[in-house]
């Protein structure tokens, strides 16, 4: 009677670790997944980082081509004034002596 005890404990215990092993591989399973779940959310973060880097760099470009434009047009605009203010000066010295010449 004590060794069917013995037997049946044993049983039992074999019976209780083979459970164990299923549920410890069925967390490791999980674990899997949820690391490879992860893994994959690191790498679209790492992309998006990486595309939201390279915007960034074309807009701080694009901010800096616009600036040297505009600062290129502003000095084409001063020395087209400049031009424009000899030329007036010239068309009044030109009247005043077509004035002068016609009395």
């Amino acid at each position: 009677m004590l060794a069917a005890v013995l037997v049946l404990t044993a049983c039992v215990h074999a019976a209780c670790l083979l459970l164990q092993e299923e549920v410890f591989k069925k967390r490791e399973e999980a674990l899997k997944m949820k690391d490879l779940e992860l893994q994959e959310s690191l790498i679209r973060f790492s992309k998006f980082l990486q595309e939201n880097d390279s915007k960034r760099a074309r807009a701080e470009k694009k901010a800096a081509d616009e600036i040297k434009a505009r600062m290129g047009k502003e000095k084409e605009i001063e020395g087209l004034s400049d031009q424009l203010e000899e030329l007036r000066a010239e068309k009044e010295r030109v009247h005043g002596v077509l004035e002068k010449n016609m009395r």
